[in-house]
């Protein structure tokens, strides 16, 4: 579909909920790319070059692209999820941490979930507000560690990989604050 230069891409290529598109993170930029003609179109021009965009997830609707952007400043690590329209024309910050493992947009595009670290699960609203914890597993042991975390399609329930003498999956439910 897509030839790419010397350098690997930069994490999980993903689809767009139409299926006719994939979006995917390469030398410092966001591309989505037509299946039918092969044609990649850079959406997020350039980061500097202390920089590297990795994990592109598609918002639900289609029409943005959410990702990690990964810089060191001073010796320290630092990671935004950023989110910007498939025209390029508009890219906003969703969260700033050290660590940002991996992340998913819920299904109504509305929420994400993160691992900032391997303790805990942490979710925000996509508008800006704050983080909040929703999981944590320091009492499971000192070894243990939690990734991957993806929500189900209704949006009820997160599924997230724990890692303690064996991998195990587990499902958190009522994470979310009440209206």
């Amino acid at each position: 579909l897509v030839e790419l230069e010397k350098l690997p891409p930069n994490y999980h290529p993903t689809w767009s909920p139409d299926s006719k598109t994939i979006a995917y993170g390469h030398n410092r930029n966001v591309y989505i790319v037509n299946i039918e003609d092969g044609n990649p179109k850079r959406i997020k021009v350039n980061s500097p070059e202390e920089h590297i965009i990795m994990r592109p997830v598609f918002t639900p609707d289609g029409r943005s692209v959410a990702y990690i952007e990964r810089q060191m400043k001073d010796g320290k690590q630092i990671e935004r999820i950023l989110m910007t329209t498939i025209d390029g024309q508009k890219t906003r910050e969703i969260i700033k941490r050290s660590t940002i493992d991996i992340f998913d947009l819920s299904p109504d595009g509305s929420h994400i979930v993160f691992t900032p670290g391997n303790k805990e699960i942490w979710c925000a609203p996509t508008d800006g507000g704050e983080p909040f914890k929703i999981g944590d597993i320091s009492n499971v042991g000192d070894s243990a560690w939690a990734w991957m975390p993806k929500w189900s399609p209704k949006g009820d329930s997160i599924t997230f990989i724990v890692t303690y003498e064996k991998y195990q999956y587990w499902v958190m439910e009522n994470f979310l604050p009440t209206d």
